[in-house]
Order: structure tokens, then C-alpha cells, then sequence
């Protein structure tokens, strides 16, 4: 008779053995879902550049903005004269010499685009992140902490929503004078409001979430929790937001100059606007070349906007 044959195993085999196979099991089926799925774990497309990219209008927005900010940071090197200097021929018509003409003091239009556009984008960045920090400074500890918190700061924004911010800019800079930096503080100061009831909504809604809790049941602080955890989960509605603040800005910015409330020492789109006003009949293009300046750098900043909110939300595009 053959004789049995058998395998002993030491203790701490036997007890390893259900979790091998119980964590050989769980691969095999993650493997067996991911296969079923019939795609990677992640594909180019589910990335952010990869769902940004099919937004052709967020893609031109990119490469006009990109183009423009290259523009105008050059605009020492690309200007063909000092804007400031005065010509000979006064109102001259496009051509070679002038390819955008000149205006009443024979002043080169194309090197006072570039240096404004320079302004505008300056103008624009600064006053949408200074808008953006007050923002996200306000409504982040009004969303996370709630109660007397919460309606103690956003009493003050709406409050402060009601205010006429155009008009109260607009009288600030009459009275205390129009330096560029004071521009950009005032313009960012009375923007920030929107951003703060968004913020806060965003805030409200992520610190119900597990990761948040989370993190409070292993004793992180508030503080942590809000810029470590929350924050981050809470860019995808800031970042668009920073895009279309600074086409806001940028139209203020030029609002402001064309009421003649400007900086006198620098040039401005806005201001070219208003110095062309009394000679856009018989010299149209005194007029036309900064206007178009600031409608394609808006149009761009807004088809950014919307780029970015379509990447972050997949759920919203084509609405």
C-alpha cells in the first residue's frame, strides 16, 4: 500500500494562507474590472490638458493670450519709436512707415498698442489676484466655519456688493490721483466680493466630504484642514474664476482712462480711446486698432474661462 503523503505547515503559515488568498482574489478582480472597462487605469483625455485641449475655443483663447503677453513684453524691442515721441505727420493713414498711422500729435499708434497692451495685462493679473487672495481670504473660514462666522463675513460682502464699485473707484482716483499700483489696489479691492460667495459655497460643500472629516477625526487643525485639504479640492472653481476677473479688470482699467481718471505717465488703451474720440470720423483707425486690442485680449481671457471650467467639470460641457 502507497504510503500518504502529506504537508504540514508551521503556524504562521496557516494564518497567512486566507490573506494571500483573499489579497490574490481582490487583485485578480480589480485587474478582471479594469480589463472589462476595456481602458487604463487613466487616459490622455481624462487628464486636465486633455480635456481642455478639446475646447477649441479655450485652445485659441490660449494661443491669443500667449501671443499677446510674448507681444507684449517685447514692446521695448518690437515698438518701432517711443510712444511718447510726436511726428511730423499728424493723423497719417496706415502704410509702410506707420502700419497702424498716427495719431493728432503724429504719435505712432502700433508702439502705443504694444506698450498699453503691456498696462492692460499688468493691470489685469495683478487687480484679478489680489481680487482672487481677498476672496479666497474671506469666504474660505465663512464656508468652513459656518454659524456667527459665516454671517457676520458675508453680511460684509453683501454689503459691500451693494456699494456702486465703478463709481466709488472713479471718485477715489479723481481725489487722490491715478498712479498705475493705486489702479490695480482699487480695482482688486472691489472685486473680491464674487469671489467670496463662491469660495464659500465651494467650502460649505467640500468640508462635508470624507477627506475633510478625515482629517479632523486624526486631530489636524483647522487651519490644515482649510489650506491643506479644502483649498486645494476647491481650485477647480477658483482657477476659471482668476481668468474672467482679469478681463473684468482689464475692462475697468480702460474704463477708468477713457473717463481721463487714468495714470498720465504711462499709456493706456483706454486713454488712446478718448484722445481719438473728436478724429474717429475722418481717422478711423486712431480709434479702431486700440479697441480691437481690448476686445480680442477680453474675448480670449473669457474663451479661457470657459476652457477651464468645461476641464474641470467634465459634467458641464456642452451645456
Amino acid at each position: 500500500m502507497p504510503e500518504d503523503v502529506s504537508v504540514s505547515l508551521r503556524p504562521q503559515e496557516t494564518l497567512a494562507l486566507p490573506s494571500l488568498i483573499h489579497t490574490s482574489a481582490t487583485a485578480q478582480a480589480e485587474e478582471a474590472t479594469i480589463r472589462a472597462a476595456g481602458r487604463p487605469a487613466l487616459r490622455p483625455q481624462e487628464t486636465l490638458w486633455g480635456r481642455y485641449k478639446t475646447h477649441k475655443g479655450g485652445v485659441a483663447g490660449l494661443i491669443v493670450v500667449f501671443s499677446l503677453t510674448g507681444v507684449a513684453c517685447l514692446a521695448p524691442v518690437l515698438a518701432p519709436s517711443d510712444p511718447f515721441s510726436l511726428g511730423d505727420s499728424a493723423l497719417s493713414a496706415p502704410s509702410s512707415l506707420h502700419l497702424m498711422g498716427t495719431d493728432h500729435l503724429g504719435r505712432d499708434i502700433l508702439s502705443a498698442v504694444l506698450w498699453g497692451l503691456r498696462i492692460s495685462l499688468l493691470v489685469g493679473v495683478c487687480a484679478a489676484l489680489i481680487a482672487v487672495v481677498l476672496g479666497v481670504c474671506i469666504g474660505g473660514p465663512a464656508g468652513y466655519f459656518g454659524a456667527r462666522l459665516d454671517n457676520l463675513l458675508m453680511r460684509a460682502t453683501d454689503a459691500f456688493m451693494v456699494l456702486p464699485t465703478f463709481f466709488l473707484v472713479l471718485i477715489v482716483v479723481a481725489i487722490f490721483g491715478g498712479s498705475i499700483w493705486k489702479l490695480i489696489a482699487l480695482i482688486g479691492i472691489t472685486n473680491w466680493p464674487p469671489v467670496a460667495r463662491l469660495v464659500r459655497a465651494e467650502f460649505l460643500s467640500l468640508r462635508e466630504r470624507d477627506f475633510a472629516l478625515a482629517a479632523k477625526a486624526v486631530g489636524a487643525g483647522h487651519i490644515l484642514i482649510m489650506w491643506r485639504h479644502i483649498l486645494p479640492n476647491a481650485l477647480p472653481v477658483i482657477i476659471p474664476t482668476l481668468s474672467l476677473r482679469t478681463a473684468g479688470a482689464i475692462i475697468t482699467e480702460a474704463s477708468l482712462s477713457f473717463l481721463g481718471v487714468g495714470d498720465p505717465n504711462v499709456v493706456s488703451l483706454g486713454q488712446m480711446l478718448i484722445n481719438a474720440l473728436q478724429f474717429m470720423r475722418m481717422a478711423w483707425w486712431t480709434a479702431m486698432f486700440p479697441g480691437l486690442t481690448i476686445f480680442v485680449i477680453v474675448l480670449a481671457l473669457n474663451l479661457i474661462g470657459d476652457g477651464l471650467n468645461d476641464a474641470f467639470n467634465p459634467r458641464l460641457k456642452g451645456r
